[in-house]
């Protein structure tokens, strides 16, 4: 068996990464191989990987047009590089570039949420979000991330450090929006949430909370990336220098990330009743209406009931997505009185009936 090592230099580490393990994850598939190991150093932006392949031929002649600084290696220089390589692991999980472990982690949630938009566009969309989808992986993994769940069109990340989760989601949000339709960039939001939350192990309850923190956020985001309000504390606890660019992020304060968590506790208990109404906000957060309407203006950009319907309409969408439920059926789960409510609701929040865009996500499966 052949022993394939990849040796690049790339000066631009933080932007060409990812596109280095998209090919590297190309070749693996066309090749039938498997990688030992990809490692990169952020102060020179060497990357150097180990490909174990079973027919290197094919690789070496020039077939992988996209690998041709590849080199074969014999078994010596193999276990030479492989020890430096396992040193080199060893020594960053040591210094972690000067950051200091705070037994804390960060948790990205994202996923997408459409303005009015044709049937045409809404299925170049879905085209869109397939190819994004597909190179998720490559970009997390270069950011030391972990994907804690990609079987739906939501996915959850943790991360070790804030500095690379704030690059991490800063280079998805940059893909994203390279990979769609310019004409579409006002019509989609890639929604992103960050929140700090206790190390997560394995089987400890935690995962749960700390979904449910990120996950509210991802949900009242728009075009900024939604930070937690302690995420800034996080940042200067590790001692990792980074800033947060306020064009592209937005903290919440600790008020304000407290009003959204009763606002959500309220509406996931009642949001599939249909008699749900501002009234019952009033009673369970104990404001009056006006009260609520000025802070949810202020904070969400919507009036109660606005956000009522658009919280509805979003677990509609996701409904929609699984494709296991009729029209009919995710109308009434989605808390609206008939179907043909839910119809209009629905074709005049998104510009197509829920039957387009179910026939949209069946052609385009991911």
């Amino acid at each position: 068996m052949s022993k394939l090592a990849d040796r690049r230099d790339k000066p631009e580490i933080e932007r060409f990464r990812d596109i280095h393990l998209s090919e590297l994850c190309s070749l693996l598939k066309l090749y039938e191989s498997q990688e030992l190991v990809c490692l990169f150093n952020r102060a020179d932006g060497k990357i150097i990987c180990m490909v174990d392949a079973t027919e290197s031929e094919g690789i070496l002649d020039g077939k992988g047009e996209s690998f041709r600084n590849l080199i074969e290696v014999d078994k010596p220089a193999l276990q030479n590089v492989w020890s430096d390589l396992q040193r080199l692991r060893k020594e960053s999980k040591v210094k972690t570039n000067g950051r200091r472990s705070t037994g804390r982690q960060v948790m990205l949630v994202f996923d997408t949420m459409l303005a009015s938009m044709k049937k045409e566009e809404v299925s170049d969309f879905r085209t869109t979000l397939r190819d994004f989808y597909s190179g998720i992986l490559p970009v997390v993994s270069g950011f030391n991330g972990k994907v804690l769940n990609s079987g739906s069109e939501r996915f959850y990340v943790v991360f070790e450090f804030a500095d690379e989760a704030i690059q991490c989601s800063s280079l998805l949000k940059e893909k994203f929006y390279a990979l769609l339709n310019k004409k579409l960039h006002s019509k989609v939001f890639l929604r992103m949430g960050l929140s700090t939350v206790a190390k997560i192990s394995s089987g400890n309850g935690e995962s749960t909370v700390a979904t449910r923190r990120s996950e509210r956020l991802c949900h009242i985001a728009r075009e900024k990336m939604l930070l937690s309000s302690d995420f800034r504390e996080l940042t200067q606890a590790e001692g990792s220098g980074i800033g947060i660019d306020a064009d592209f992020f937005d903290v919440l304060s600790a008020e304000d990330e407290q009003f959204v968590n009763m606002l959500l506790d309220c509406v996931e208990k009642k949001w599939q009743d249909e008699s749900f109404l501002v009234d019952d906000f009033s009673k369970q957060l104990s404001w009056s209406k006006s009260q609520i309407y000025r802070k949810m203006i202020a904070l969400l950009g919507l009036s109660p009931n606005n956000f009522i319907r658009e919280y509805r309409l979003g677990k509609s969408i996701d409904l929609l997505n699984k494709q296991e439920s009729s029209i009919a059926e995710i109308a009434f789960e989605s808390g609206f009185s008939s179907p043909s409510y839910f119809t209009k609701c629905f074709q005049a929040r998104f510009g197509i009936t829920p039957s387009d865009y179910l026939q949209i996500v069946g052609d385009r499966k991911f």
